[in-house]
């Protein structure tokens, strides 16, 4: 659920973030073009699976949930204040998605965030197609 919360409040101006990493670790390219560099090379996996995670490792100081960095937790505020009065997210997945997707509308909703979490969902095999909100 605070993962998905994190996500959210990414989506909400992606280039602001990935502008704030590029800056701070003088990075080449954005984290994302590199993660997906990494796991687009031809090794095995166990071995992209641990580059990956040693490139990660480099933001950790940011990115502890232990430790809060003062410049990503301004960044935060200042998008969500910007979201405000709300700011809405459509998300599409598959229905075994349902009970998690409500979980992270009462987090928002317990949190005060200005973010509207709207889910689709749908069954693949059964043609269902719900809509919550």
């Amino acid at each position: 659920m605070f993962f998905e919360t994190a996500l959210l409040t990414y989506r909400c101006d992606p280039a602001r973030f990935d502008q704030y990493f590029t800056d701070r670790y003088q990075l080449r390219e954005g984290v994302h073009d590199h993660a997906a560099e990494i796991l687009s090379a031809s090794q095995p996996h166990d071995a992209r699976a641990a580059e990956l995670a040693r490139y990660y490792a480099t933001f950790a100081d940011v990115t502890s949930p232990n430790h809060a960095d003062p410049g990503i937790t301004t960044l935060v505020s200042e998008v969500l204040e910007q979201s405000a009065p709300v700011t809405a997210h459509l998300n599409v997945l598959e229905d075994y998605y349902e009970v998690q997707q409500h979980r992270v509308r009462e987090l928002l909703r317990l949190l005060h965030l200005p973010l509207r979490l709207v889910t689709i969902h749908f069954n693949a095999i059964t043609g269902r197609v719900v809509c919550h909100d």
